[in-house]
């Protein structure tokens, strides 16, 4: 009987033991099924944060090499020197145009960086006596243009009129 007893009883043992095992792996399979979905939701969801501001995001594009990137547009100084309208062809074969002032601060900004040269941008006169830029856009006053010429350039602290057949530096602009 000691035998059989100890026979049920590791057989008892056993059932017990597979039991606790069912319960185990029901349990980690619980886990599992939801371990998954819960793990994903938060990653999609960053996915779609990420996916939505980089969307958004207008980042300025860089500016070519040897161009400097100011406001938001980006500037060429040639060490060249060429009349107006090949300084506006230049400038148009980069996809640009002579030198647009928008500001203030555009000016102060072409000032200090241009070289000890004069250098032609994008406004001239038209034969009707109004400044035009080079791309269109009608001048708008925003600073005095010294001389009666119909081209204009940056002078040391100035901004001139000269003929348009002399041969300056120029400065092109891509907004």
């Amino acid at each position: 009987m000691n035998k059989a007893g100890s026979q049920g009883d590791k057989s008892m043992e056993i059932m017990h033991g597979n039991e606790q095992q069912n319960r185990r792996c029901r349990c980690c399979r619980l886990r599992t099924r939801w371990l998954l979905p819960l793990l994903l939701v938060p990653i999609v969801a960053l996915g779609y944060v990420f996916w939505s501001i980089s969307a958004r995001c207008h980042c300025p594009r860089p500016c070519l090499d040897g161009w400097i990137g100011y406001r938001g547009k980006c500037y060429y100084f040639s060490e060249a020197e060429r009349n107006w309208t090949a300084s506006r062809d230049n400038c148009s074969d980069f996809g640009a145009s002579l030198a647009v002032i928008d500001s203030l601060q555009d000016l102060v900004f072409l000032l200090r960086h241009k070289s000890h040269f004069d250098s032609w941008v994008g406004l001239h006169r038209q034969d009707n006596g109004a400044w035009k830029w080079a791309e269109g856009t009608e001048f708008n006053d925003l600073f005095p243009i010294k001389g009666d010429e119909k081209c204009v350039y940056l002078k040391d602290r100035e901004v001139s009129t000269s003929r348009c057949y002399i041969e300056r530096t120029w400065i092109c602009t891509v907004p």
